[in-house]
């Protein structure tokens, strides 16, 4: 069993999660699933969601505890990675020294934390071992973006098409694609796929910003106002956030002139210090200050 499968017990947790819908995949009992594969992904499953509800803390607790499972000794030295403490990466290669590179959530966290060390060729090696593991292919997919190989990430969806094109891990990954290729149609066709996600699995922080991006694509900025108005609904009545949907925001207010997109700046400070437009903006102001410094007011006697 994977996460591929729409037929498997896990299809209701592997759709919460990936529609972003982390408190409903916390409902889940992982003990609810059949014993063996189907629970461990479940709990992997609710372990990521925890994670990404900030609750890095909470899941390394409750794995500190010794586990036999290599999934979550995986999931364990990704959270030694976020911490910055024990073994991180060096434990996730461990673990692919020791037999386990075609486990797809050993590839998972591995190709996540090389990705954000910017080892993008290193993470393609470890990630070519997948036996066809969805999150595996989507992964190879960001990097191909990352890299401005859009040839490369077209073939990789292409070869999955066939047997996974209604996954939701499928679906997702299209629509990144169809950003990137652009144009009216395509930029109507992510919309729709997160659209779908709303509908389908309920509103949710990520289908919102999936939905924005594509307004703002589209130039529908008072649809754009209106789903960035949903998503700080969302944001302030359960806490959540996301350095997507605050980049986006930044845009949103900007191009409607609704606003003051410093307050959004501010809060994507707080999340992501180190998110790219922010690092963009230090280095053009550290280099406006050397440049006006070359010019500054001179003393003659």
């Amino acid at each position: 069993m994977s996460f591929n499968s729409d037929s498997s017990e896990i299809y209701a947790i592997q759709k919460a999660f990936y529609a972003g819908d982390f408190n409903q995949v916390l409902s889940f009992e992982a003990e609810s699933f059949s014993e063996g594969e189907a629970r461990i992904l479940a709990q992997v499953l609710k372990y990521r969601a925890q994670i990404a509800l900030g609750e890095v803390a909470a899941v390394a607790a409750e794995l500190s505890k010794g586990q036999d499972e290599v999934e979550f000794k995986a999931i364990k030295h990704y959270t030694e990675y976020l911490a910055g403490t024990g073994e991180g990466l060096t434990g996730i290669l461990k673990l692919v020294q020791d037999g386990y590179q075609e486990n797809h959530v050993v590839e998972y966290f591995g190709g996540i934390i090389l990705i954000s060390e910017g080892k993008l060729e290193e993470a393609l090696e470890l990630l070519s071992f997948h036996q066809g593991s969805l999150e595996v292919i989507s992964l190879i997919v960001q990097i191909r973006l990352i890299q401005n190989k859009l040839d490369l990430a077209v073939k990789e969806l292409k070869a999955a098409k066939e047997w996974a094109q209604d996954n939701v891990v499928y679906n997702l990954a299209e629509a990144w694609v169809d950003f990137r290729i652009g144009g009216t149609g395509k930029y109507e066709d992510g919309y729709y796929i997160y659209e779908e996600i709303s509908s389908s699995s309920g509103v949710t922080l990520k289908s919102l910003v999936g939905q924005l991006v594509a307004q703002l694509q589209l130039n529908r900025l008072p649809e754009a106002s209106d789903t960035l108005s949903q998503a700080m609904e969302i944001v302030n009545s359960t806490g959540q956030a996301s350095a997507e949907l605050f980049i986006n925001a930044i845009a949103t207010v900007i191009l409607t002139d609704s606003g003051d997109w410093q307050d959004y700046e501010d809060k994507l400070k707080e999340i992501a210090p180190e998110h790219p437009y922010l690092v963009d903006i230090a280095d053009k102001e550290k280099l406006f200050d050397e440049i006006a410094g070359q010019y500054g007011p001179s003393v003659s006697n």
